[in-house]
């Protein structure tokens, strides 16, 4: 079955013997399909860049998320002008736009226009909420992984590792060209805590993008937030997916979505940039709750699911 036409800016991996990741992404080619806006199209882009940055491992939180900004790295220069001014004034050299210290006055006075200069990136910021406990991703269909690709680390830092690779793996064949070159920057995480994790992640990721990808792709660079050149541009871009990981498992948690009074002030215009993709940055929201039988279910959040 051949999914992709001149209209579509996704390639489904129509597999289905790859269980829930082909349901993931056959869920977004369907919605593309009903909202031709959903997406942006990147493949014309010499390389798909990716910055990640997960949320939700506090104890309290019932959901995880994992975010991915993929864009392309020529639209950005009207983000990093605004980033110089942000640093230039009362941001300063030190400070990063996390969710978790949205309570500092300057952060917090600067997030609203952040989010605008944000919105200038052509791109596509893919976010994933799993509901935590209550689902299994690794039933029946997922890829296997030899364990000497694995490092030598916990139980819960092998799954979280295996998440995220999973997903962007799908996201990625989802969005590539033949030949496109892609870089990867994950924030610093347990999963790259040292040069043998981050092997590991390289080599786990291409395992699965083998397995889920229908075209052959270019070169792939995987570094951390840690290979900043100097300039703050990768922990400014890395703020995009650590500010909407960290909203959306809040709101989540607190099961305030449709109500405005239990959603915290600081989550409240990012949730509301989150559900507006009418800029050059789409953002899809996808949310992965567990039936009464424990199956996965996939929901797309929309302004009216977030009002």
């Amino acid at each position: 079955m051949v999914y992709v036409t001149g209209n579509s800016y996704w390639r489904p991996i129509d597999k289905p013997q790859l269980g829930l990741m082909n349901e993931v992404s056959n869920f977004i080619f369907r919605c593309h399909l009903g909202q031709q806006a959903l997406l942006r199209d990147l493949r014309y882009c010499r390389k798909l860049t990716i910055v990640s940055d997960y949320g939700g491992e506090h104890g309290t939180a019932t959901f995880a998320t994992y975010s991915f900004l993929i864009f392309n790295e020529e639209s950005i220069a009207d983000f990093v002008k605004a980033c110089i001014i942000f640093r230039d004034g009362p941001l300063g050299k030190k400070r990063r736009m996390a969710y978790k210290n949205l309570g500092d006055k300057v952060r917090k006075g600067i997030l609203v226009p952040f989010l605008h200069a944000a919105d200038t990136i052509h791109g596509i910021l893919f976010t994933i909420s799993v509901e935590k406990h209550e689902i299994d991703l690794f039933g029946s269909g997922v890829v296997e992984v030899e364990q000497s690709l694995l490092p030598n680390i916990k139980l819960s830092t092998t799954r979280k590792l295996l998440t995220i690779c999973h997903f962007l793996a799908v996201l990625v064949s989802g969005t590539v060209a033949p030949f496109q070159d892609i870089a990867w920057l994950s924030d610093q995480d347990d999963i790259v805590a040292n040069a043998s994790h981050r092997d590991s992640l390289g080599h786990v990721f291409g395992h699965f993008l083998n397995h889920y990808l229908s075209c052959d792709v270019g070169r792939i660079v995987i570094g951390t937030t840690q290979n900043d050149p100097g300039t703050l541009l990768v922990e400014d871009l890395a703020s995009i997916p650590d500010l909407s990981a960290g909203a959306l498992s809040d709101v989540l948690t607190r099961k305030g979505i449709h109500d405005r009074k239990t959603v915290k002030p600081k989550a409240r215009p990012i949730v509301g940039w989150l559900c507006n993709s009418t800029s050059a940055l789409a953002k899809v929201n996808l949310v992965v709750r567990a039936t009464d039988d424990k199956k996965p279910l996939l929901q797309l959040l929309t302004p009216q699911r977030a009002a």
